[in-house]
């Protein structure tokens, strides 16, 4: 690993060759999380972050001692606050690194008390058979929505007002950027625009109906820090850190992918509060759940995702439920995936749930409903 981390110095790659590098297939919390404290043990960072953007994105690993985390305060960067875009070509700073927020501290790298999977993967030995990761200080970043890289319609500003309102019509847009090649933004024509132009007895023209007074947020840019814009808009441009506008981002989009992350987590709560709900009767205060939960509690209510699934193992615990129709081993798998994707929800992972991961939690909630009438 030390060979590996050293020929990253100053090299620059794709985000895709950097997990590769370290052996990962896609960019999953614990891949994030196993690359940020391999990178922070060796005192690198990337510029900019590789946890946000598409995966063809080329970054560049630097010493920290280059980036915003050395010592002294940090200077503002395009992750601490979404910018009012200025309209020039020329593309934003390089300097979303990772924050020192976002790395996890030495005692939970070296061994703290519950380590998140990635952590695990790095060397580091789990807690206990089923470990139950904690929350990380991961960032939900405005790259992360799928329409903050997705193809945009737009009009150059040679363009007719015509063209442009007709591209609204076609598509059902509420707004249209005028842009000139991939970075050049001149404005943005809106309904409200186009509205006020005839309103002022204006020639129509799209110069007379672009809108200047644009926000535009950069792609590696909290989301929470960017809510505050978007809400305020209705809608922002998204910047990449080479300077192209690479997408917008309305509040349905926002609206929809919160939905996306806290259905399952709603969900994966009822879930345990059901399993809770069965255990509690058979359970509560029995020397079977200390054990469980290595002599830190008798109690179901305290007990961890994990622990159910130490304490439905054991045969003699199965049969104290009174379940004969339910099959053990079935059951705990189904479990078991259910433990998998709540430490995954529990990390915020950007990718939305599969299919295969919803109808999981589906399933397991269905049957826990059906076995606690």
């Amino acid at each position: 690993m030390d060979d590996i981390l050293t020929a990253l110095v100053d090299s620059e790659l794709t985000i895709r060759q950097l997990l590769e590098r370290f052996g990962h297939g896609v960019r999953s919390p614990a891949a994030i999380s196993a690359i940020r404290v391999q990178l922070s043990h060796a005192r690198l960072t990337t510029e900019p972050t590789f946890e946000a953007g598409p995966l063809d994105t080329q970054i560049k690993v630097v010493p920290v001692s280059r980036s915003a985390q050395d010592d002294g305060p940090p200077t503002p960067s395009t992750q601490d606050a979404p910018a009012t875009e200025v309209l020039d070509p020329s593309p934003p700073p390089d300097d979303a690194a990772t924050t020192p927020e976002e790395i996890p501290s030495p005692r939970a790298a070296d061994g703290g008390a519950q380590e998140p999977a990635g952590q695990q993967a790095a060397g580091q030995q789990p807690a206990g058979e089923y470990p139950d990761e904690a929350l990380p200080g991961g960032t939900l970043r405005v790259g992360d929505l799928p329409s903050a890289h997705r193809e945009l319609c737009t009009v150059g500003p040679q363009d007719s007002l015509d063209k442009a309102i007709t591209h609204m019509l076609r598509w059902e847009y509420s707004q249209i950027p005028v842009l000139e090649g991939k970075s050049h933004l001149h404005g943005v024509v809106t309904w409200q625009s186009v509205a006020m132009l005839y309103a002022h007895g204006h020639a129509p023209s799209l110069a007379k109906a672009t809108d200047d007074d644009v926000q535009v947020v950069h792609d590696t840019d909290s989301l929470l820090v960017a809510l505050a814009t978007i809400a305020a808009s209705d809608y922002v441009l998204v910047r990449t850190q080479q300077g192209e506008i690479c997408g917008i981002v309305t509040m349905a989009d926002v609206a929809t992918r919160f939905g996306e992350l806290a259905r399952p987590f709603f969900m994966i709560g009822e879930i345990e509060r059901l399993i809770r709900g069965c255990l509690t009767p058979v359970f509560d205060q029995d020397p079977a759940v200390l054990k469980a939960t290595k002599k830190r509690t008798d109690r179901v209510a305290e007990m961890m995702f994990g622990d159910y699934m130490f304490l439905l193992k054991a045969p003699a615990n199965w049969q104290k439920l009174g379940w004969p129709f339910v099959d053990q081993a079935a059951f705990i798998e189904l479990l078991d995936g259910v433990r998998k994707i709540r430490n995954a929800v529990a990390h915020f992972r950007t990718a939305p749930l599969t299919a295969e991961e919803n109808r999981q939690i589906k399933q397991l909630h269905g049957m826990l409903k059906t076995l606690a009438r």
